[in-house]
């Protein structure tokens, strides 16, 4: 991920991964604090406008429920 250069390794959880993309991205408060509403936002802007490139939410479980359920 060319835009996330930091996401070499995935972060522990959701938390540290709003972290990460807000310090890097400039989403900061006073005191340098993440402004997680900022960062969340910033990384669902980036997602639409296809700026993180493809990426599918679905597991391989999901694809294979819908296509059980297709063939019924």
């Amino acid at each position: 991920m060319q835009r996330y250069p930091f996401l070499k390794t995935l972060p522990k959880d959701e938390l540290e991964f709003i972290e990460k993309i807000g310090a890097s991205r400039g989403c900061l408060k006073k005191g340098g604090l993440v402004n997680y509403q900022k960062a969340s936002e910033t990384l669902i802007r980036e997602l639409r406008a296809g700026k993180i490139g493809k990426i599918s939410f679905e597991t391989p479980k999901d694809i294979e429920h819908d296509n059980k359920k297709n063939i019924n």
